[in-house]
């Protein structure tokens, strides 16, 4: 295409795909022809996405150090496009996210209240939802890398509340909104509300008819969750689902099943069922062996495996 204006809007479409791909090396690839085609176009909107998402990209990539020096290209770049709101909020979750991973949290949080401040009235229910969802969810990440974690969950709650007004109760963005929360209850020493938000995030996904890696990874967050809790029945039983969903979607990943079922064994030795708790790290030895699985996945089953036999009363296998 040898119209530049054109072909900017597609390279803009084409990075936004690839991100949402999660193909981001190909994604840096387009934003850096987008920028020199949105400036050939001078379309200065444009080429502030371009240096925008790249930050988000190179983070992704963990080349953190490069992002922060394209940090003030973007800020230049937004300026030169009339300081559009939207740019420069998107601009503040993207170097808020990138600070405040390397302990920058307090300046992460200033940058975000700053674009706060730039959201219009009624924004959370309005054209600005996505924005005001955005912020709220960085704001959470921030002050869960900080370790503030009753603050981050209290930061997620709003994210999920603006995105139930926005785009309804059980949208799928909310599954991952939902995991978030659960881990931050955690992690803040509120087990019995983690589980709460983690079978909210399973019904949202079920509801849409998800099978899904990523639905059996859910169940076995909330079997530890629940095992965590003191509940190891119903930790077997997330457990089992988690083993029976990844078996139907996925009957030859090894790594899933080791993965979704680590600590199937932790809830039978709870439960006083040592015998089915060795045969379950049997298990996860023997499809790590099978799928040249070697290191730490291997290494803690061989350790519960010894730790099982152990309470079983049979020292010299342990």
């Amino acid at each position: 295409v040898e119209h530049p204006p054109t072909l900017a809007i597609a390279l803009e479409e084409l990075a936004e795909a690839r991100i949402a791909a999660d193909d981001m090396k190909e994604a840096r690839a387009t934003l850096e022809e987008l920028a020199e085609v949105a400036g050939r176009a001078a379309d200065d909107r444009l080429t502030a996405i371009a240096w925008n998402e790249t930050i988000r990209v190179l983070r992704a990539l963990k080349r953190p150090d490069e992002a922060r020096q394209v940090v003030p290209v973007a800020h230049a770049a937004v300026a030169r496009a009339g300081d559009e709101p939207a740019l420069r909020i998107q601009l503040a979750m993207h170097e808020a996210t990138l600070i405040g991973a390397t302990g920058e949290a307090a300046r992460a949080l200033t940058i975000l209240d700053e674009a706060r401040a730039l959201l219009g009235p009624d924004a959370e229910a309005g054209p600005g939802a996505d924005l005001a969802r955005g912020l709220e969810m960085t704001t959470a990440i921030t002050l869960a890398n900080a370790r503030r974690f009753d603050e981050a969950a209290a930061a997620f709650e709003r994210t999920i509340a603006v995105a139930i007004t926005s785009l309804g109760a059980d949208h799928p963005q909310l599954v991952g909104a939902y995991s978030n929360l659960a881990e931050a209850r955690r992690r803040g020493g509120h087990v019995a509300t983690s589980v709460d938000a983690l079978r909210e995030a399973a019904r949202i996904a079920e509801a849409r008819g998800e099978q899904t890696k990523a639905l059996a990874r859910i169940w076995a967050r909330l079997a530890g969750t629940e095992l965590e809790a003191g509940r190891a029945e119903a930790a077997l039983a997330g457990y089992d689902r988690a083993l029976a969903l990844a078996a139907r979607i996925a009957p030859d990943d090894a790594a899933l099943a080791n993965d979704v079922g680590a600590d199937r064994g932790l809830a039978l030795r709870e439960l006083g069922r040592f015998p089915e708790a060795v045969a379950a790290y049997d298990q996860i030895i023997a499809r790590a062996q099978q799928a040249g699985l070697a290191g730490p996945t291997a290494f803690q089953a061989y350790l519960n495996r010894g730790l099982a036999k152990r309470d079983a009363g049979d020292l010299a296998g342990a």
